[in-house]
């Protein structure tokens, strides 16, 4: 079966895990993966931060990649008794991760120069990392996103080509059926992208494509009913390594034009004149971008 078909199924493989007694879930998961240290980040202080997190979690980014996974617990919401879950047993880098019923998988990403197309689950009440099927198609640096209740895998790429580029293959991963299947492809590419889920579509904001050699502004929306992606609004920049969510918002911060700035203070009813000063702009990060090896 080719990689492409759409409806495409995937067996899966023999599954292995690390035994662990069963402990209090945590409220918050977070993978700290085997990228190496490489640049600081925007004004001299991102390294030094990213170093004083890896080190408290034991952690040097001197000694190379490492890797393990930390969890962090509200305040208001911290057990009597906290436990450090086992650290992944593979090294990967320039992954994406998403959440599915209680559980955390994350997806492809690199090992040294290999891009993977592995998939890995990690169980808070088992307390232990299993690998599951590997998906049809290797990338990295791409995006996940949890829909309906599958586990679909967008964007990144790769260099099946002989040099880096873009993946168009857009699959999902059914927990329930254990299996890989394949949907309609984006119609560009996202590399590092924002991905958000909205109304039962999936949102891929900018990032960037190795088959234009920049980054880009476009947005585009895949609707799961219909098996399609369109178009939606531009973003004002061109920028990869995006984040994104979904807020609802107040409907007077929408109808009020004077409050879609981010430097309205309600208590003051004026704009800070101060803080567009502090505010980075797009040119700032260029030099720190990470996606542009290869």
């Amino acid at each position: 079966m080719r990689e492409g078909d759409k409806g495409a199924h995937y067996p899966e493989p023999a599954h292995f895990s690390s035994k662990g007694q069963k402990h209090s879930r945590p409220q918050i998961l977070h993978l700290v993966s085997q990228c190496p240290q490489r640049r600081p980040g925007p004004g001299g202080q991102g390294g030094e931060a990213s170093s004083a997190l890896l080190e408290r979690a034991g952690l040097s980014p001197k000694a190379g990649h490492r890797h393990a996974l930390l969890h962090f617990h509200p305040p208001h919401a911290r057990p009597a008794c906290v436990t450090r879950p086992p650290p992944i047993s593979v090294q990967v880098y320039a992954h994406a991760g998403a959440t599915l019923d209680g559980k955390m998988y994350i997806t492809c990403g690199r090992r040294g120069e290999d891009y993977l197309k592995e998939l890995h689950r990690y169980d808070p009440d088992a307390n232990c990392w299993e690998a599951l099927a590997d998906g049809p198609v290797r990338r990295a640096w791409h995006g996940m996103a949890t829909l309906l209740g599958k586990l679909y895998v967008i964007g990144g790429s790769n260099n099946d080509s002989g040099y880096r580029r873009d993946v168009h293959q857009v699959v999902y991963y059914s927990p329930s059926t254990r299996q890989w299947t394949a949907v309609c492809p984006l119609p560009a590419g996202h590399g590092e992208p924002g991905i958000a889920v909205l109304d039962n579509k999936i949102y891929v904001l900018g990032g960037r494509s190795h088959n234009r050699g920049s980054r880009m502004s476009y947005v585009h929306v895949y609707d799961v009913e219909k098996d399609c992606w369109e178009e939606g609004p531009q973003l004002e920049n061109a920028i990869s390594g995006l984040a994104a969510c979904v807020l609802t918002l107040p409907r007077s911060l929408l109808t009020d034009p004077a409050r879609r700035t981010p430097s309205w203070h309600p208590e003051r009813g004026q704009r800070d004149p101060d803080l567009a000063s502090e505010v980075m702009s797009v040119s700032d990060w260029e030099e720190f971008d990470n996606s542009s090896e290869d």
